[in-house]
């Protein structure tokens, strides 16, 4: 399926496009990027960390 996906010059297109947008308005320089609430998520996050910042995006912080 990826192969066809990169075959199809429509598709690639789309998905550069979408790759630059990350780029350039989010800031994502690398996979996975995590997004809470709008706010990004750097480096290695524990589940800890994640688990608060949920809690924080959910009660309004």
């Amino acid at each position: 399926m990826f192969n066809r996906a990169v075959a199809d010059q429509a598709i690639l297109e789309r998905l550069n496009k979408l790759t630059d947008q990350a780029t350039d308005e989010f800031e994502v320089e690398g996979t996975p990027p995590f997004f809470v609430n709008g706010k990004k998520i750097t480096g290695a996050p524990s589940l800890e960390e994640m688990r608060s910042a949920i809690a924080a995006a959910l009660n309004g912080h």
